[in-house]
């Protein structure tokens, strides 16, 4: 159902965008070198180094569409490999001079070198507030005949100092297939010399654990 709800909205964006669109668009090239990789509180990385790579494209900053891809090394202690993910969406504000923003799209993740991890497909809205937001996840898990899932997602920034961000983010996942489990994370970060400098912290109740990373990553604008 997820899979044919995302064909039908590729197709309909490819009829509804604009055609100046095409040409007004930003890009950019981002890698990085992560020492955990860690996703929704869980290490996918076995607690190891893992170096990630993404392209983005997008229509502006603040609204209009945007795609781009995602890849990572990843490591279930039993077989490793690299992840590819692929992303597109939408986003806007409501009204011209409103900070209330929405946004909504699809994620899909694929795993290629390990034979008994398999892809997750889902699709998402969510609002906004200045830095404060709010999205809700809804997916479908190819491990598993009854893989459907949901993912609620809360974050918010703040600069504490100058050139400092902190990153808090809560989130909740709903499972058919497993247990709920919630996580909980705080990341700090800053350029350093036109270096991206991230400090992570995450906690996640499904298996009492604490994981902490520092990335260091750099941008390019195309």
């Amino acid at each position: 159902m997820i899979k044919k709800l995302i064909a039908v909205l590729m197709l309909s964006a490819a009829f509804v965008l604009p055609e100046t669109s095409l040409y007004a668009v930003e890009s950019s090239v981002n890698v990085a070198l992560t020492s955990n990789y860690v996703f929704r509180g869980q290490t996918l990385s076995n607690d190891n180094m893992a170096v990630q790579g993404s392209y983005d494209i997008a229509q502006s900053k603040d609204t209009g569409w945007y795609a781009g891809a995602f890849l990572s090394m990843f490591d279930t202690g039993a077989q490793d490999g690299l992840e590819t993910d692929l992303f597109a969406g939408w986003k806007g504000s409501f009204g011209k001079q409103s900070q209330f923003g929405w946004d909504a799209g699809f994620n899909i993740y694929e795993y290629q070198g390990a034979t008994n991890v398999q892809g997750q497909t889902e699709i998402y809205g969510g609002i906004n507030y200045e830095t404060a937001y709010f999205k809700l996840f809804i997916g479908d898990d190819d491990n598993y005949s009854n893989g459907d899932y949901t993912y609620f997602d809360f974050g918010a920034s703040f600069v504490i100092l100058k050139d400092i961000d902190l990153n808090l983010h809560a989130g909740h996942t709903s499972r058919d297939f497993a247990k709920d489990y919630n996580d909980i994370s705080a990341t700090l970060s800053k350029k350093v010399n036109n270096y991206d400098l991230l400090l992570g912290l995450t906690y996640e109740d499904e298996s009492d654990d604490m994981e902490f990373f520092v990335t260091v990553g750099k941008s390019f604008d195309l």
